[in-house]
């Protein structure tokens, strides 16, 4: 499969957790990420000048974005995302040794705003305090005191072709003072995209400017679904323009279910510029799930991502590279929650019985819970779908960073070998050594 893509992203104020019991493709082979590619390239003169002003330890926060006309944010999927991304790629450059690897601090936003730190990027006194507090490190148990903060300003151009990302640190001597560290352009690709919330379905004449071609099939629809509880019942109309509906998210129609019964999806102004609809939260102890049905005549597969994580295997790569539901024409199938698949080590392509997760609505103290572990992708459900088309066999390998399944990061947690071990795997990165200096590339 590759790229026939629409998407569909829900939000609302309860958190699911999902299953999942149907037809599967393999994951293709992936366009390559362009800004994490290159991220790759550049960290590590970035860890080198870290060092060299003698920072022991570093956290990573939210990074502005600034879209074509408009004001820079750090309320965009985006500004989160590239923190975690930023972290991983500190600690994969670490080096083989953890003695000789910097400390990186492990979400440093969510410590920041567990201790009430405010708007740190526009007040000095909020940016001070970020120095006094204490962080878990990525791995094993220790807490530190940061020595520096990593952050950035991602910039699109003005027909948004090109996107260009500002690498900056600052300290506790001149915490208003960042120093740059490193500049890096790429095209703007459907990832980028996809994270700052924007629609593929955009008029013809606009989507041009705003997406890259990669060799895809066809241009494709993105659909994204804000699904939020309104505090009056009322609804403003959208003003983007898009061909996606829940009805017709690139042939598949998507629905809601509440206890078997399909709920309304409705249009309704939502944030980040990108096509919004309106869902009433479910209750807790409601069933929930997802019925998808294939309404062309050709064989689609869909990619299901809640709060980030592909319903098979709680997949965190992009949809262009996970694993997929296969619906046949005419085909429909209802979704229950996340498929876990464990095939034997020594016999990868065999089939087993996957173990069923339920979905499941959070309240309550779990529900805040959630909001400082997810942050953007809380109670996001994102569907994308794609139908057969060109090879991809000449694409270059994808590299993410963007984090690991639930399922599995406690266990990579526990030293640093491990964890950089796990980010290596999941981004299908190799190490090896060129002039007595280690080299991660794809592998």
């Amino acid at each position: 499969m590759t790229n026939a893509h629409a998407a569909l992203g829900l939000r609302w104020s309860a958190l699911l957790l999902a299953a999942l019991g149907l037809g599967i493709a393999a994951p293709t082979a992936a366009r390559a990420d362009q800004l994490d590619l290159e991220l790759n390239k550049v960290m590590p003169d970035v860890v080198a000048q870290l060092k060299k002003k003698g920072y022991k330890t570093i956290g990573t926060l939210r990074v502005q974005v600034k879209r074509a006309g408009k004001t820079g944010t750090y309320g965009t999927p985006l500004s989160g995302n590239l923190a975690t991304r930023l972290e991983n790629f500190l600690v994969v450059h670490g080096g083989p040794k953890e003695s000789e690897a910097l400390g990186i601090i492990h979400d440093a936003s969510k410590v920041a705003r567990g201790k009430k730190v405010g708007d740190w990027a526009t007040r000095a006194t909020e940016r001070t305090k970020l120095f006094t507090l204490t962080y878990p490190l990525a791995w094993g148990n220790k807490t530190v005191k940061a020595d520096a903060f990593l952050t950035g300003v991602l910039e699109l151009s003005k027909d948004m072709k090109k996107t260009t990302l500002k690498l900056m640190a600052f300290d506790a001597k001149a915490p208003t003072k960042p120093a740059l560290l490193k500049t890096l352009t790429v095209d703007t690709d459907r990832q980028i995209v996809r994270d700052l919330g924007y629609s593929f379905g955009l008029p013809s004449a606009k989507r041009k400017k705003v997406i890259a071609s990669r060799g895809a099939a066809r241009d494709t629809d993105r659909l994204v679904l804000d699904a939020v509880v309104p505090d009056d019942g009322t609804t403003t109309p959208p003003t983007t323009d898009t061909k996606a509906k829940p009805d017709d998210v690139g042939g598949v129609s998507v629905e809601l279910l509440v206890d078997d019964k399909a709920q309304e999806m409705r249009e309704a102004s939502t944030a980040g510029d990108a096509v919004g609809f309106q869902v009433t939260s479910p209750q807790k102890g409601k069933q929930i799930a997802f019925r998808l049905k294939n309404n062309s005549d050709k064989q689609l597969a869909v990619v299901l991502r809640l709060n980030g994580f592909n319903i098979i295997n709680q997949q965190t790569a992009e949809p262009e590279s996970a694993g997929k539901v296969v619906l046949d024409s005419k085909e429909e199938q209802v979704i229950k929650g996340f498929q876990i698949i464990e095939a034997p080590e020594d016999k990868p392509d065999e089939k087993v019985k996957p173990k069923i997760i339920p979905f499941t609505v959070l309240a309550g103290e779990a529900d805040k819970a959630a909001i400082d572990e997810l942050g953007d992708k809380r109670g996001l459900i994102e569907v994308d779908v794609f139908e057969k088309g060109g090879s991809t066999t000449t694409t270059p390998m994808k590299v993410t960073l963007r984090g690991l399944a639930p399922a599995k990061e406690k266990a990579a947690r526990k030293d640093y070998s491990t964890l950089r071990g796990a980010l290596m795997t999941n981004a299908k990165l190799a190490s090896r050594m060129v002039a007595s200096r280690e080299v991660i590339a794809p592998d």
